[in-house]
């Protein structure tokens, strides 16, 4: 009688092993086989979609993120134009020439003066002018006279005038005996804005 260790084994087809399994092991093997499908599914069709989702949900974000900045930007615009409006009265219609603002800067100091009961006795560039891209500054100094409450009006007129004028600097003199009239220097700047 052979024995059993000397008996050749036969290789069982695929058919025949599943013949040969209980039912409880072709259970767990249908279990098992359904799993590394869906493990096989999931590494191969459905981790590169959600890859590709995620991926596409940062470019949304980021995109809304640009939209978001650019209606901000957009939002200003209507504030910017009535800003522009408001400062057009600022700007000379064309341009002139440095003389042709200078005097008449000097002539609207006159003026003014002159409505104000202020008595102009110089009146004179200082030379300092300021060229920039968008603006030239100009500053003249004026030595003038008039009672204290003049000399207020004066430089509050001065400094509530449209264009853009200022008085940087000024310096009282003191009345001589018995007089009514306060002596005054003033540094004066005026901005011409180009447009």
């Amino acid at each position: 009688m052979p024995q059993p260790q000397e008996q050749k084994k036969k290789k069982l087809t695929p058919d025949e092993f599943l013949k040969n399994l209980s039912k409880r092991e072709k259970m767990i093997g249908y279990v098992a086989g359904f799993f590394v499908l869906l493990l096989v599914l999931d590494r191969l069709i459905l981790a590169p979609i959600q890859d590709r989702i995620k991926m596409l949900d940062e470019n949304i974000t980021q995109e809304l993120v640009t939209i978001k900045d650019g209606l901000m930007i957009t939002g200003y615009r209507g504030k910017i134009e009535d800003e522009y409006k408001s400062m057009t009265s600022y700007f000379s219609p064309e341009r002139k020439t440095q003389e042709e603002e200078l005097a008449g800067f000097l002539k609207d100091m006159e003026n003014l003066a002159r409505e104000m009961g202020v008595n102009l006795t110089t009146i004179n560039p200082t030379g300092n002018i300021e060229e920039a891209k968008l603006y030239t500054r100009y500053e003249i100094k004026l030595d003038c006279n008039g009672t204290m409450e003049a000399l207020v009006k004066y430089m509050y007129a001065v400094n509530a005038q449209l264009k853009p004028t200022k008085v940087v600097s000024f310096e009282l003199l003191p009345p001589a005996k018995a007089a009514t009239t306060v002596r005054c220097t003033m540094t004066i700047t005026r901005i011409f804005v180009t447009p």
